[in-house]
């Protein structure tokens, strides 16, 4: 996905609803949906950035995939602390959890691009076009159904891709993996594939934790061994 603006986008997530409105074909729906919340002036602003490729460097991190859905379900337009995006939508799941237990729902909505990486446009096309965000259970249904989406998306992948590479150990890393929802989902259909899953226990999963991971790869590769 574009990210309209740099690492502004992270901590406005209506640019990145734009930027999936933009990647959809939807571009004329931004002014409409986004106008009145954030501004008519920042809402074409926008736009005309995404239609030139103005300041929008590409990401493929599954927290703006977040960032995008709760824009585009109207749970969160702009952050006030960080990951409130993504905690609003994991509270809309859990919301319409509680009510309405497990629901069944078509989770292969979704693609792997040509270099590897998990593509959600299809669910999005499908759902995010024509929601209505004015009705709650509708909203916390189709954030259900956007956890329930990527979980298979990232366990069939990787499953794929694990037995190509005839590895059996799977770590999860990212702060994507704070949400309960999504980990248990993932975690339950890799173990189901006879993966065995690392996790982290006593360090961040987050980026404190994939940063001393990278220092550890770094150290391990250096001639002289360093004791950590």
């Amino acid at each position: 996905l574009a990210l309209p603006g740099g690492d502004v986008a992270a901590r406005e997530p209506w640019r990145m609803a734009a930027a999936v409105l933009h990647a959809l074909g939807a571009t004329d729906q931004i002014l409409p949906r986004f106008g009145p919340v954030v501004g008519e002036q920042a809402a074409k602003t926008i736009t005309t950035m995404l239609a030139r490729n103005l300041n929008c460097p590409l990401t493929t991190a599954a927290g703006r995939w977040f960032d995008a859905v709760s824009g585009l379900l109207g749970l969160c337009v702009r952050q006030e602390f960080e990951a409130q995006a993504a905690i609003a939508l994991e509270v809309a799941t859990a919301r319409h959890l509680q009510i309405h237990g497990s629901t069944t729902v078509n989770t292969r909505l979704w693609n792997i691009t040509a270099d590897g990486v998990v593509d959600l446009r299809p669910w999005l096309q499908e759902h995010l076009l024509k929601v209505d965000t004015h009705n709650p259970a509708v909203v916390d249904e189709a954030a259900l159904s956007f956890h329930l989406t990527l979980a298979d998306a990232l366990s069939q992948h990787t499953t794929a891709l694990a037995r190509a590479q005839k590895i059996t150990d799977v770590a999860l890393g990212g702060g994507c993996f704070f949400n309960l929802i999504l980990k248990e989902a993932i975690v339950s259909q890799l173990e189901a594939a006879g993966l065995n899953v690392l996790q982290t226990r006593s360090l961040s999963c987050g980026d404190a934790g994939l940063a001393l991971g990278q220092a550890w790869v770094a150290c391990s590769s250096l001639p002289v061994s360093l004791d950590l």
